[in-house]
């Protein structure tokens, strides 16, 4: 539904549904702990919230976009063989992400898991901003592609390449002049003691942002099944780089790690995105009044 309301240029009711979802998950988890004590079924308010949701915001606002039958009974061939490599694709993407934690947590130990997870994490404040440009173009992208506009999708993608590249330069400018009194004033003395780590998980991050904002674009290019050997070879990287970074280098290790799989992932995007902006234009597809 998400997909339906994005193709109609609808991103407020994503984003009422997102905050709605939230907000209503957050309430029933703490309600339902403080009655029952039960952590479990707690969680069970995350789900109850995400179903009423659904039911009663989503649901009724996709009709109001498509009145007639959209819902298509079983699966499409081609949609799954379109699809399938992109599945596949959010499965390394999550594994990657995951991988530099696991390895640390096993070589390294939890405590030194916690510092790493806690300054790493100011760089999803960035990420977020990320998700949020790329989400309210790809549509947009999407179109210019698919009508051989390869001007304007240049354009539109340069601008959002700009955009990441400034809210990493921003991150990044902030940790080498102010790293340590930031780390001192979000989480303490113990963990201001890492200003080196604190620098190269922000450059790492930053690297990061330039990749997703061409992963967006490549998406919008169509570039489903290109991008499965490119996670495959970001995540052989990654697990080659925390072999041999993490146990001589420890905690500056899983940084390094992170950015060489970030650095990866960014030149295989910039490769793929290129060829794909060379190949000969498609005939653009009739339009069925909905783009």
């Amino acid at each position: 539904m998400y997909g339906l309301m994005q193709r109609q240029h609808r991103l407020d009711w994503t984003a009422q549904s997102t905050l709605l979802r939230g907000v209503l998950g957050l309430g029933l988890l703490a309600a339902a702990y403080l009655l029952t004590q039960n952590l479990t079924l707690a969680a069970l308010g995350l789900a109850v919230a995400a179903l009423l949701t659904l039911v009663l915001f989503d649901w009724p606002r996709a009709r109001r976009l498509e009145p007639a039958r959209w819902w298509q009974p079983g699966p499409q061939p081609a949609l799954i063989r379109l699809t399938l490599p992109l599945g596949m694709v959010i499965a390394l993407v999550s594994l990657s992400t995951n991988l530099p934690r696991l390895v640390t947590e096993y070589v390294l130990g939890s405590a030194a898991l916690g510092i790493y997870a806690t300054l790493s994490y100011v760089g999803v404040i960035g990420s977020v901003l990320i998700v949020a440009l790329g989400t309210s173009l790809t549509t947009r992208l999407s179109q210019l592609y698919a009508h051989n506009d390869r001007r304007s999708f240049l354009k539109l993608s340069g601008l959002l390449f700009a955009g990441a590249g400034g809210i990493g330069l921003l991150l990044v400018l902030t940790s080498g002049l102010a790293g340590e009194p930031l780390i001192h004033l979000l989480y303490g003395a113990e963990f201001a003691a890492e200003p080196g780590l604190f620098f190269w998980l922000c450059v790492a991050a930053a690297v990061g942002y330039l990749a997703s904002a061409l992963g967006f674009a490549m998406t919008a290019a169509r570039q489903f099944s290109e991008q499965l050997p490119l996670f495959v070879a970001v995540t052989a990287v990654l697990i080659l780089a925390c072999a041999w970074f993490i146990p001589h280098r420890g905690l500056l290790g899983v940084a390094w790690a992170t950015l060489l799989g970030a650095v990866t992932q960014l030149v295989g995007s910039a490769f793929i995105l290129r060829r794909a902006l060379r190949a000969p234009p498609v005939r653009a597809a009739k339009s069925d009044g909905r783009s």
